[in-house]
């Protein structure tokens, strides 16, 4: 379903956008809506999925040399510093971390390329058809992987991992005015 809305700017915010009620899954405007991009940082998204389904918070994780030098967003985590899961987890999600995230999808699936087929396993499990992941911190995939179709687009399959965060956690999250 879709409503008749439109939204006036001279140029568009975004490279795509998508936006749903959720009750009624109408979506409300699109532009692009179909187009590929990369996932970037909404991939520790699934990651977290990940960890929460397959590691164990109170797990100590040793920083591998890989992952301390993780680029962009990172914390400037040390090789050979310890850190309990949870805390790698809640730094990859709040700062977006890419050394905590790597550190910890190291971790959890013993390196960080069998951690990326637990995720893409997830994904196939959540029916998000769409939606292939090549590393576990949101890095843009390599221009073969591109061509491939590689690369997410922007749908509902970033409610569905919305959907399936909260059941993980058990919590109802805020949305607006409401509650889901």
């Amino acid at each position: 379903k879709q409503a008749n809305h439109s939204l006036r700017w001279r140029h568009v915010p975004a490279h795509s956008i998508l936006l749903k009620e959720l009750k009624t899954g109408t979506t409300l405007y699109q532009f692009e809506s179909e187009k590929r991009l990369s996932p970037a940082s909404l991939t520790k998204i699934m990651s977290a999925l990940v960890i929460l389904e397959y590691g164990h918070l109170d797990d100590e994780v040793t920083v591998s040399p890989k992952a301390a030098r993780a680029h962009k967003t990172h914390l400037r985590l040390r090789t050979g510093q310890i850190f309990r899961l949870e805390d790698l987890l809640k730094a990859m999600l709040i700062v977006s971390a890419n050394d905590a995230c790597l550190a910890a999808s190291e971790h959890v699936g013993g390196d960080e390329a069998r951690f990326v087929d637990l995720m893409n396993a997830k994904a196939a499990a959540l029916q998000l058809h769409n939606t292939h992941f090549s590393n576990a911190c949101g890095f843009d995939a390599p221009e073969r992987e591109r061509r491939r179709g590689g690369q997410r687009r922007v749908d509902e399959e970033r409610e569905v991992a919305a959907v399936e965060v909260e059941r993980v956690l058990g919590l109802e999250l805020e949305i607006g005015d409401e509650r889901r």
